[in-house]
């Protein structure tokens, strides 16, 4: 259940997501798994953050984070990282984004944990050319581009051409 609600994130159904956050959060405090419902809780918020409660939302990302980081478990750091990067760009928090997504980038080369490097960086560039640096933006659009292509990772290899095409284009 927990692999996919990773899932529904990606693909940003966050109908679906929503449905399965809850039996995730109530298996998980049925049968007393911490970490499940920590994952449960930061999920919650990214429904919210994105269905227009971003404050309320951006504070369970934070509980949750806190939480999952309280029960030891280090898989899956930067993917959830990376959600309240998110989260924090849609709330105006863009200095606090940059640095939860320089955060995530790290925790990326300590975990080894690299699925999600591709979208880390290419994200890293979304908010680097909204701050006005387009040749930084586009340098990480390259390199996310070739971490996405090495991996096969398609979903990452398409976001990534789709901002480095709109990139040029403008």
């Amino acid at each position: 259940m927990a692999v996919g609600c990773i899932l529904l994130s990606l693909l940003r159904d966050h109908t679906v997501l929503d449905g399965w956050v809850a039996e995730l959060v109530g298996l998980a405090t049925e049968q007393g798994f911490p970490q499940w419902s920590a994952q449960g809780t930061i999920y919650r918020g990214w429904v919210k953050v994105n269905t227009g409660d971003v404050a309320d939302g951006i504070s369970l990302l934070r509980n949750g984070w806190d939480a999952f980081r309280a029960t030891g478990a280090k898989l899956l750091l930067p993917h959830y990282m990376g959600l309240l990067v998110t989260a924090c760009e849609i709330g105006g928090q863009m200095e606090e984004a940059v640095t939860l997504l320089d955060e995530a980038l790290q925790i990326v080369e300590w975990t080894g944990e690299r699925w999600i490097e591709a979208g880390l960086n290419r994200h890293k560039g979304r908010l680097l050319l909204r701050q006005g640096a387009s040749e930084a933006a586009e340098q990480l659009y390259h390199k996310a581009l070739g971490i996405a292509r090495e991996q096969e990772a398609k979903l990452w290899e398409l976001r990534t051409a789709v901002s480095l095409g709109r990139l040029c284009r403008d």
